[in-house]
């Protein structure tokens, strides 16, 4: 962008505009913090823009590696204001006298927004804006009764069960068709194998008939036949 014009290959700035292309501004608008004061305390403003001492970030210089983040530095404030509970709770008006609280019923929550929880645990989202008043929470209470992370958990760990018990069950139900079916087979061997003594090749007289050669009868010289019992 252009903030000047060019004659005999030198850059003529318009006001507030310095630098060979004009490209500083010298305007300080956007370093002045809602808070008052030029980046913050914590660098000072070069063409428009922060230049943040060592330790310091932002666009305003307003974080810091060591700092809170807007999130935990607002929370407590967000969380009595909004629902008068918190370590703020018994002096809300004079610890957060410089935020303002204002209930969003349906915020779009994109990636500014905060996500904290409440001391009995109730999920809450919350906006950061700072304003020339002072600081602007836009906080979201949680639906009751609504935990996605928990119903997901818990939808897991019971289909899991499920599938385990199904897989348990499946397999005790094949293991006693399996022995019903050996144990009619068995039956029904066992009732064809009802052998007669006399066809039975297992069975085996208790009667043993030897034949005498050298006994003569009297009845024609014919062997006598002798049965012992064994």
């Amino acid at each position: 962008m252009c903030f000047g014009h060019c004659q005999c290959g030198v850059c003529h700035c318009y006001a507030n505009h310095t630098g060979r292309a004009c490209e500083c501004n010298e305007s300080v608008d956007s370093c002045v913090s809602p808070k008052g004061g030029l980046c913050s305390g914590h660098g000072h403003c070069k063409c428009n823009r922060c230049q943040c001492l060592d330790g310091y970030y932002g666009a305003l210089c307003d974080q810091c590696l060591g700092c809170k983040s807007p999130c935990e530095q607002y929370r407590d404030c967000a969380e009595c204001g909004a629902f008068g509970t918190g370590p703020l709770a018994a002096n809300c008006s004079v610890a957060c006298a410089d935020v303002n609280v204002t209930l969003a019923l349906a915020p779009n929550l994109d990636d500014g927004w905060c996500k904290e929880r409440t001391v009995d645990n109730q999920l809450f989202f919350f906006l950061v804006e700072h304003v020339a008043s002072g600081v602007v929470l836009r906080v979201r209470p949680q639906e009751k009764g609504v935990n996605h992370t928990r119903a997901i958990i818990l939808g897991c760990i019971g289909g899991i069960v499920a599938v385990g018990l199904g897989l348990v069950l499946a397999y005790r139900l094949s293991v006693e068709i399996y022995d019903r079916r050996e144990y009619s087979r068995f039956e029904k061997e066992r009732q064809q194998l009802n052998w007669k003594p006399d066809s039975n090749p297992l069975y085996k007289s208790a009667v043993t008939t030897t034949v005498n050669p050298r006994f003569q009868g009297t009845n024609g010289g014919s062997p006598s036949l002798t049965q012992e019992a064994d």
